[in-house]
Parts: structure tokens; sequence; C-alpha cells
């Protein structure tokens, strides 16, 4: 599994029992801390690899399911070509999409271990934190990434 630090290494082999496929996909990517962003992220580098960081202050606040569920969340990212299909949109307005995609509505989120969704809550706001509740609640989860980015967009008074 590479130069995975305990925490995410711990995640991943709970992961790859409780979700193999996910738990597979997850120790493929080379973690590492950093400090600088502020929960996880990934991204999908020239070679081809996928590189995963990851804040110890985040991290240290999450149960080992909700940091399992952070992981998932972060492998659909890679999944579902979100870096790559961004091109020149709004990066942190896309972001926001692309999380409500991959999360689901709250009354049938996408992201289930056991029965249950431990994905942390955290209320989503634009850029800015004003919160997105006007679209969040109401989106279709049929809805690509980019229509929900443009939903968004719609409503945001920022853009």
């Amino acid at each position: 599994m590479g130069n995975m630090s305990d925490p995410i290494k711990d995640a991943t082999c709970w992961l790859l029992l409780k979700k193999p496929w996910y738990g597979t996909f997850v120790s493929m990517i080379r973690w590492r801390e950093n400090d600088q962003c502020p929960s996880m992220g990934v991204c999908i580098r020239r070679d081809g690899t996928v590189a995963g960081v990851w804040n110890a202050e985040f991290v240290k606040r999450l149960t080992r399911k909700e940091l399992a569920t952070v992981l998932m969340h972060e492998a659909d990212h890679v999944i579902r070509l979100h870096t790559v299909r961004r091109l020149d949109r709004w990066p942190e307005l896309w972001n926001v999409a692309a999380d409500m995609v991959i999360n689901g509505p709250k009354d049938n989120p996408h992201l289930v271990i056991e029965g249950e969704c431990h994905l942390p809550t955290f209320p989503p706001t634009e850029p800015g934190g004003k919160p997105i509740s006007c679209v969040y609640n109401k989106f279709d989860p049929a809805w690509t990434t980019e229509e929900v980015f443009n939903a968004l967009k719609k409503e945001s008074k920022i853009c």
C-alpha cells in the first residue's frame, strides 16, 4: 500500500474488508499528509497515477467508518473523472457540484457501509461560506456533475 500513514492505512484495510472494490482502489492511491489541504483531496497525475493528500487535523476528528467513507468519496472523484471533466469551470463550485453528485441526496445517500451513510456532515457551501440549500435540497440525483454545476452557477450570486 505504498507510503500511507497509519490512519489512512487503517481505514483502507478496514475498507478492504467491508467494500473490497473501493478498498482495492483506495489502496492504489499514493497518499501523503499535507496541512495546506483543509480536508482530503485527489488528483490524477500526468503519468496516470493517483495522488491523494490529507490533513492530519481533519483526519484526527473522524471515526474509522467516517474516514473510510471519505476515502470512498475521494475514490469516486477519480472514478468519475471529476478532475479531468472540470475543464475551465470555477474549481470551487465544480467541487461542490461533484461532491453533491457523489454523496447523493440526504434521503438516499450513495456512500453506504453496513447499511448506513457514515459521511461526516458538512453543510454544502459556496466558496466564501454561503449555504447552498436552494439547489442542494432539490437537485435531481440523476443529474450529471455538469448539470448540478450549471444549476449552482445559475442560483449563485457570486458567479
